[in-house]
Parts: structure tokens; sequence; C-alpha cells
């Protein structure tokens, strides 16, 4: 007798279970659609996708052409239903195991000593709904377990699913800008973070040093700022690649001395330190190479030029000039915070790149095309050629100058095309290119971990 009460008690708690969950928040919804003259099939389509999505659904209902008073209605019902539902499998649970209902029975003694989180605990719904790995399905296990009032705290619950789901919608027609305004961040925190970092791991006797070395900088300066230069002019001009495409590689061949090369090599013992100077010299060379060549390269105006010097002595060389100031002062702190902003600088990349893949699809620039991405590879393999037939007779040597050449300086590209160009192939053709230029640099680095080699000393 008792265990047939017991199916009977199972099966009509499972009955409110489906008709929480499919009535309310299934059929409901789908019914009023269809009042309001919109195909149950999109209707439906839509209601799925909130079960994976959750509050971030939205954008998919506008995308279906559902208007967003009607999201908004069914995004309630099927909120209220789904709470519901979960609450009513948490009773079920509660009931059927000895172990569920004697560790909810310990509970409710530690939380009685507390009568005020029982009795304003609902409304913290609206905040726990927001966080992400609790959301909608979290939240009322959650409470059921505090012991809280059923009907407030689905209330409360399905509201704060309701505000999330509004905030999205709301941010969703700005999801372009608000993409492009933090690839711009990451652009100069990128920028600033890596020229900090060069500044503050390199000693400026170093640099000293490295001009007494006249025939060693003059080999580097031609091959990064004459030779590979024109190599991608007359690339991008045998390729017709589009304007954007071909202003954006372009520029990156202007671009010399990329900071981020000494923060790996310095610790690949021998005397890759010899290395850092020559960096910092075709850094900061780059940054009054570059706009000095724009009016020249670029069919652009004067303005142009003002801008550049401006933005890359701002993010460039003053966080260079004020880091390099610094080290000698105070070296502990140098050495302690250099690692520290290295690594703030790689993320800020990261950002960047991941920002401008997500732009792709959403169509707001244009893709690189293949011979966009054929000329990139052309224009870095004949950096790394140039760098290594640069380097003399000795192997060893040349294999320096070639993962100095190849790399192309990311951070003053990043910022004339963010800030001065501010079109989308620009910027696209400037990320993609400096990405493929750090290919060889990661083969070579790779191989000497491997081989555990050290680099030479360059005379």
């Amino acid at each position: 007798m008792e265990q047939g009460s017991a199916i009977i008690g199972f099966f009509r708690r499972f009955f409110r279970i489906l008709v929480s969950i499919v009535g309310i928040g299934v059929i409901l919804p789908v019914i009023i659609a269809v009042i309001a003259g919109f195909p149950a099939g999109i209707a439906l389509s839509f209601i799925l996708s909130a079960f994976a999505l959750q509050a971030a659904v939205p954008p998919v209902g506008v995308a279906l052409g559902l208007p967003v008073w009607l999201i908004l209605v069914i995004l309630t019902c099927f909120a209220a239903g789904v709470v519901l539902g979960i609450y009513e499998v948490c009773i079920t649970l509660g009931a059927s195991s000895k172990r569920v209902s004697s560790f909810i029975g310990k509970v409710e003694q530690k939380t009685a000593k507390y009568p005020i989180i029982r009795k304003y605990g609902p409304i913290t719904c609206i905040l726990i709904a927001w966080i992400p790995g609790i959301g909608l399905y979290g939240t009322p296990v959650i409470a059921w377990m505090l012991g809280w009032k059923r009907i407030p705290s689905v209330i409360c619950t399905a509201a704060g699913f309701l505000i999330a789901s509004l905030f999205v919608l709301f941010f969703a027609s700005r999801i372009n800008e608000l993409l492009h305004l933090a690839a711009i961040a990451g652009v100069i925190v990128y920028a600033v973070t890596v020229s900090l970092s060069m500044g503050l791991s390199l000693p400026v006797s170093l640099i000293r040093g490295s001009l007494q070395k006249p025939i060693l900088l003059l080999s580097l300066l031609i091959v990064n700022f004459i030779l590979v230069p024109i190599a991608a002019s007359l690339i991008v001009s045998y390729l017709f690649l589009p304007s954007g495409a071909s202003t954006g590689l372009v520029l990156l061949s202007l671009s010399a001395g990329a900071p981020s090369l000494y923060s790996w090599l310095r610790h690949q013992g021998g005397d890759g330190a010899l290395l850092a100077p020559h960096l910092a010299i075709l850094c900061l060379v780059s940054i009054i190479f570059i706009p000095l060549m724009l009016p020249f390269l670029f069919p652009v105006g004067w303005d142009y030029l003002w801008m550049a010097f401006f933005y890359l002595g701002i993010l460039v060389l003053v966080p260079l000039l004020a880091a390099l100031y610094f080290s000698p002062r105070h070296e502990a702190a140098a050495s302690r915070w250099s690692p520290v902003i290295d690594k703030v600088s790689w993320i800020a990349l990261g950002v960047t790149v991941i920002t401008m893949l997500i732009l792709f699809t959403t169509a707001f620039f244009e893709v690189p095309g293949t011979i966009s991405l054929i000329a990139a590879v052309l224009v870095v393999l004949v950096g790394y050629l140039a760098g290594y037939a640069a380097g003399g007779r000795d192997p060893g040597v040349r294999r320096i100058f070639a993962m100095v050449t190849a790399p192309r300086n990311l951070a003053a590209a990043l910022i004339v095309a963010f800030l001065v160009f501010r079109e989308g192939p620009v910027m696209v053709m400037a990320l993609v290119a400096g990405l493929i230029g750090l290919v060889p640099f990661m083969i070579n680095w790779w191989s000497m971990r491997k081989h555990r080699t050290s680099l030479p000393k360059l005379l």
C-alpha cells in the first residue's frame, strides 16, 4: 500500500515537472507567438536556443525576426516554467533520497540561526541568476537547499533572468562597436606594456655598446627599413591586392624592431642579450620612420603624419624612455615588474586577436582573402631571407639577423592602423601579417630549445 502511494506520488511530481517545463516553458510561449502571428517553428527554435544559451539568447530572437516585446514574453514564460520544474525536481529528490533529505535537514539547522537570510534570501536570486555557471538552472537549486520560499524565489529568479536578457538585448545591437573598442583598448595596452617591458629589462649600457658596432647596425637598418619595405611594395603591386590589404601589409613592413622578442631571447643563455639593444634601436627608428613615410607611400594627407607621430610618441616612445630611465635607478623593482608587464602585454594582444576574430564572424571587417595571405607570407619570407643573407658568413649570426627581421613591430603597426587609418581591412591585414611574422621566430626558438643551443655572439 505504501509502495503504491509512493509510486502515485512520484508520477504526480513527474507530471508537475512536465507541466512546468514543457507546458509553461515551451508550449505556452509557442501559443502566444502563434496568436501574435509568428510561425510556431520560429518560436520553438528560439525556445530551444534558450535552453542552451539562457540569458544570452535574445540576439537569436532578433535574428529570427521576433519583436522585442515577444522575445521578452517568451523568455518570461520560459524562465518561470524552467525554475518551477527544477524546484519540483529538487523536491522529488529530497522526498526519494534519504541522503539528500539528511543533507537538507543539516542545512536548515544552520540557516535557522540566521532568520534574515531565510527572510530576504529570495531577493538575492535576482543577482545569483547573473552568475556564470549558475544562471537560471542553478539558482532554484540554491534557493531550495537554503529553504527559501518557492514563489518569491521563482519570481526573483525569473526577474534576474529577464534583467540579464534585457542587458544582452540592449548591447546586442552595439556588439560590433563594443568589440571594436575592446580591440582598440587591447592595442593600446599591448603597445604601452610591451614598450615598458623591453625598457625595464634592457640596460642602457647595452644600447650604447650597440652603437659602437656601426657595420652591424647599418646592415640591420638597411635590411629592415629599405629592403623589406621595397619588397612589400612590389609584392602588393604585382599581386594586385585591395587597397586596404596592401596598406596594412606595407605599413607592417615599415615597422621594425619587435619589442616582445627580447623577453623570450634573454632566457636562452649565451649572448642573447646582445640582440636586445638592436631591437630597441630599430623600434626607436620605426617611431620616426613610419610617420615620415606615410605621405609618400599612401594617398593620405600630412595630418596622418602628425597623428602617427603623436600616437607612437605617447604609446611607444614615452613608455620605452620612461622604463629605460627607471630601470638603472631601481634595478630590483625593474626585474620584478618586467615579467609581469610582459605577461600583461601578451594578454592584451590575445584580447585584440580574439575580438578581431569575433568581428570577422560578424562581418565587421573584410577577412583577408587567399591572395592577401600569400602576400603576407611572401613579405615575411623575404624579411627572413634578407636578414639571413645580411648576417655574413657565420650561420649563427645569420639566424639572429633573420629572427630580428622577419617579425615586425606589431605594436607600432597596430597603433597606426587602429588610431590613424581606422579602416577595417588595414587593421586586419596588419594584425594577420604581424602574427604570421612571428612564425619563423617561434620555429627557431623551439629548435634552439629542443637542441638546447644558445645564441652565438654577434661579433
